[in-house]
């Protein structure tokens, strides 16, 4: 394993968070922010994260800081559209 590999942080806050441990998952997530080269996507991931455990107000605010954020891939902008649509 590589804990200090950014990829794996954000995958393990994926399968916490699927597994339905929110709580660890944002603890995860929430360290993954600090890491811009993978900074958006665990904003997206936050957001599902937020919205499987029932705070859609969260799940909205991080789907719009990936929507509104600069130097963004179109893909994660468009995830986190359909992301906020279906759930907002």
């Amino acid at each position: 394993l590589e804990p200090d590999n950014p990829v794996f942080r954000l995958r393990h806050g994926r399968v916490l968070s699927l597994c339905g441990r929110y709580e660890k998952a944002s603890d995860v997530l929430s360290q993954c922010f600090r890491l811009r080269s993978i900074r958006a996507e665990a904003w997206l991931e936050a957001a599902e994260n937020s919205y499987r455990c029932g705070d859609g107000k969260a799940g909205s605010r991080f789907a719009k800081k990936v929507i509104d954020g600069k130097k963004i891939p179109e893909k994660l902008k468009s995830q986190a559209k359909d992301l906020l649509h279906k759930n907002g």
